[in-house]
């Protein structure tokens, strides 16, 4: 029976988590280029693996999701699931009814009418 230690599964992740990584910070650079130029990079890199925690810490885990998910980050700020400003976004984000596409589908018509 072959077996996988979690050192293992920890290496083979780590390149896939950075070509991840790599492909919201271009996102990123196409969607709004301004942060990118004030941020700098290792910032934007800061930005996007919190978003990627953020987000699958509500079940966003496809990479064109969480892209979705970093578009809320700057529009709201970054901890916007967690501002009570945002309750609504939370409620919506903490809705184990909805999968993560529709999360994010209420997450824009809700923001909609702000």
């Amino acid at each position: 029976m072959l077996m996988i230690r979690r050192d293992q599964v920890t290496a083979l992740g780590a390149p896939l988590l950075e070509t991840i990584v790599a492909s919201l910070v271009d996102f990123l650079r196409e969607l709004d280029p301004a942060f990118v130029a004030r941020a700098g990079e290792r910032d934007v890199r800061s930005f996007v693996i919190e978003g990627v925690r953020r987000a699958g810490a509500h079940g966003i885990v496809r990479c064109c999701d969480v892209g979705r998910y970093l578009a809320f980050m700057l529009t709201l700020g970054a901890g916007f699931d967690a501002d009570p400003r945002h309750a609504w976004a939370r409620r919506i984000l903490r809705d184990d009814r909805l999968a993560a596409a529709e999360k994010l589908e209420h997450l824009l018509d809700a923001a909609k009418v702000l």
